[in-house]
């Protein structure tokens, strides 16, 4: 809708920066990329760039501009970045099925899949011209499917895939600390619930061996994989893991009387271990004054921390806390199915249902801390809305595939089936006394009836609890009907936050005159190109952090600070200067050797030129 209004045009600010970067790659290839010193930005510190960034949706994008290419395509580069968010956004729905497909069955992994591609929280990421790390990054959650598959199927196979796939999320996006803290949570979970297996550690063990390591690899990572406390929780799971993977081992080959000496030996040593390994996480974190956490970290676990120590954070719109109509508008009504699909997860509680139930309330916590993550929230809530809009379908049709036999037959058939419906019931009653019958008279074929009752019995208590879950014939209908016009509802409000909200791209303003007329604004762009045209190449453009990507970007000038806000200090400078008189603010650009400076208010541009004094 965006590219068909406004033309294809990257909009929002962060995604310039990341379009550069990828017209640098494509230009110059992988090595330099990882090499470059950008002496652009945040002058005169200069940036390294290759070490700086998550390179993941910069190399997505410029594989699959190489691949267009070689294969006679000739799309610019632009173009390619333009549209990268919209095709991940249907892998991300692809995920979203085979996930919930793991869950709960494959109709509630179509339901889920057609909901996320329709709600408007990913819609705002995913839009054509939102090149941001989270349009690949949905897609990476992608890990969450393989890891639940490795724990349904013990196969290392996907294991290995798991950890692939982590690297993958690692290299796109910061949020990569949400999979690495919610697995071992579920871990964990599983431990202290009884639910400990063999598929569990195959599931967990490679993943956090293989996954570290890989991760490593990543420079903005680098060694902060083993030292930072959001990776630690999943080294201490991996030590808990071994401790009971070892006493399951030695329970299967000691005796009773063994087995609790071996067990209190393993717990003394075990607990020795752990006892030692806080020792050591705890000197690395007292050493940190952040306790080892990074400032980002900090604010999703203790809101006001942003406000009290990192204010340039905290005064971002999408790091405030959202309100309640934020939810409607970016979930709509999946808030009210959620809790719905909640209890279905735990009818019957399994593995995989108790980590989707997890993950959803996680990222209810992560949302209400911070707008920004509702974007987390959105694939949650449509797994859990799907799960349970699949159920709800399932217990309504059945009702009315139960009792829509009857009503078009006669009442004869109905009181004829009703009989035979009891004389299979006592029937298979019958079978089931007389193979406890058999098995008494018969003790040498014990086994075999045995195996005999387990197969008759479910099959009785099967049928007797469909038949006690029907509904009648009217309300199951009205309920249909309620349903569908419920999605009727969702669909709609998609379409319009998809059309109206999300897919005006905040370099193009517009504006409606009273007679409906449509008024498009494009000074933004204007003003770059007049800076791009006007202005000698090594002059040195001053503005408020918000407009430094695009600076760079748009007009090809070098900016004193831009939005990678790794220097507070520095923007404080330019802040001064910005809310000091007209004399010292030119002592404090002057020192900076600025030659421009860009001022926005009121709606309005201005480029004032400060003239050099000898």
């Amino acid at each position: 809708m965006k590219v068909i209004k406004y033309e294809s045009v990257i909009h929002e600010f962060d995604p310039y920066f990341n379009y550069r970067v990828t017209q640098f790659l494509t230009k110059n290839g992988i090595y330099d990329f990882w090499n470059w010193f950008d002496d652009r930005t945040w002058y005169p510190l200069g940036r390294v760039i290759g070490g700086t960034v998550y390179p993941g949706l910069t190399l997505t994008a410029g594989t699959l501009w190489w691949i267009l290419n070689s294969l006679n395509v000739p799309l610019s580069v632009e173009t390619v970045c333009v549209f990268t968010a919209p095709i991940f956004s249907a892998f991300a729905s692809w995920a979203t099925y085979l996930l919930t497909k793991e869950v709960k069955g494959a109709g509630a992994g179509l339901t889920a899949a057609a909901l996320l591609a329709m709600v408007p929280s990913y819609i705002s990421r995913s839009v054509a011209g939102s090149y941001d790390n989270e349009a690949v990054a949905i897609f990476a959650l992608f890990t969450f499917y393989l890891y639940i598959k490795t724990l349904n199927t013990g196969s290392l196979f996907y294991a290995t895939l798991n950890a692939l796939a982590y690297f993958y999320m690692v290299c796109s996006w910061g949020g990569y600390t949400f999979i690495i803290n919610l697995i071992p949570m579920h871990v964990l979970l599983c431990i202290v619930t009884g639910r400990y297996s063999s598929r569990l550690y195959i599931a967990y063990a490679p993943f956090v061996v293989l996954g570290t390591l890989l991760a490593a690899l990543v420079p903005v990572v680098g060694f902060n994989a083993v030292m930072t406390s959001e990776h630690f929780a999943s080294f201490l799971v991996f030590i808990i893991i071994h401790v009971v993977a070892f006493v399951y081992y030695i329970k299967g080959i000691l005796s009773p009387k063994m087995f609790k000496v071996a067990v209190m030996l393993v717990i003394s040593v075990g607990l020795a271990v752990c006892c030692a390994v806080m020792a050591i996480l705890i000197a690395l974190v007292a050493s940190s004054p952040t306790k080892g956490w990074s400032g980002r970290s900090l604010s999703l676990l203790d809101p006001t921390y942003a406000s009290k120590y990192i204010p340039i954070i905290a005064s971002v719109s999408e790091h405030q806390p959202p309100t309640w109509p934020s939810y409607f508008m970016d979930i709509n009504v999946l808030a009210f199915l959620v809790p719905a699909g909640i209890i279905a997860c735990f009818l019957p509680l399994s593995d995989a249902s108790s980590f989707v139930v997890l993950y959803i309330v996680t990222s209810v916590y992560f949302s209400g801390v911070m707008v920004r993550l509702m974007l987390v929230l959105a694939p949650a809530a449509c797994i859990m809305s799907g799960i349970a809009l699949s159920e709800a379908f399932h217990v309504f049709t059945r009702s009315i595939k139960f009792q829509l036999p009857g009503l078009l037959g006669s009442s004869q058939v109905d009181s004829g089936d009703a009989s035979s419906s009891t004389v299979v019931a006592q029937n298979d009653a019958g079978k089931v006394e007389k193979t406890e019958d058999t098995a008494k008279e018969r003790p040498s074929k014990k086994n075999k009836k045995k195996e005999k009752e387990i197969v008759d019995k479910p099959s009785l208590k099967t049928k007797i609890e469909k038949r006690l879950l029907v509904l009648p014939l009217e309300a199951s209908i009205f309920a249909i009907l309620l349903l569908v016009l419920l999605g009727a509802f969702y669909v709609v409000h998609c379409v319009w936050a998809a059309a109206e909200a999300y897919s005006a791209p905040s370099i193009v303003l517009t504006s409606h005159s009273p007679d409906g007329g449509l008024h498009v604004f494009d000074d933004f762009r204007e003003a770059y190109a007049w800076l791009s045209h006007n202005t000698e190449v090594d002059d040195k453009v001053a503005s408020w952090w918000d407009y430094g990507y695009q600076t760079t970007a748009m007009a090809n000038r070098t900016v004193i600070v831009d939005n990678n806000t790794w220097n507070n200090t520095h923007i404080a400078t330019v802040g001064t200067a910005m809310s000091s008189p007209e004399k010292a603010a030119w002592e404090i650009f002057n020192s900076l050797d600025v030659k421009y400076v860009l001022v926005v208010f009121g709606g309005l541009w201005k480029l004032m030129v400060k003239v050099l004094i000898e």
